[in-house]
């Protein structure tokens, strides 16, 4: 089992960052690799998903444009709301891949490895440090993605 600490405060993050055995120095190199090709994997994931839907989306114009207009007629009697199939396949990645699933923790504890990983390696080691940096950005850029409004 992992220790995870999260810095909540500028001042608290070089103690909880030492108290964390999420920090690179602290894993083996095979063991941080694994947890980079696991997020690299959730990340081609949802670009594939968010590939298909686009498609889908382009497809389904005319169905689209019905959801717009009865979105049109329904706001003022109510609050929920008929989702695009975009945000629907941005509802089903979230709910289904990342949140009701055995994979929630382990992407966690990768993603906030990641963050010490960036942390730690140095400025000046170019594409190693470029390449995390690629890596959380796309981690970001899916967890972003998956925050689209769902129904109460």
């Amino acid at each position: 089992q992992e220790l995870m600490c999260l810095p909540i405060w500028r001042s608290s993050a070089e103690l909880v960052t030492s108290l964390s055995r999420l920090r690179a120095t602290d894993a083996p190199a095979a063991q941080r690799a694994e947890r980079r090709e696991l997020l690299r994997q959730a990340t081609l994931e949802w670009c594939e998903l968010e590939d298909l839907t686009e498609f889908l989306d382009s497809q389904l114009a005319p169905l689209e444009q019905a959801i717009d207009n009865f979105r049109g007629e329904q706001e003022v009697l109510s609050k929920a709301h008929t989702p695009h199939i975009r945000d629907i396949g941005r509802l089903m990645f979230r709910n289904f891949c990342l949140l009701d699933s055995r994979l929630f923790r382990t992407i966690c504890l990768a993603a906030y490895a990641l963050v010490h990983e960036v942390h730690e390696s140095l400025p000046g080691e170019g594409h190693s440090r470029g390449a995390l940096t690629d890596l959380l950005d796309g981690v970001h850029a899916m967890l972003v993605g998956c925050d689209v409004a769902d129904d109460d």
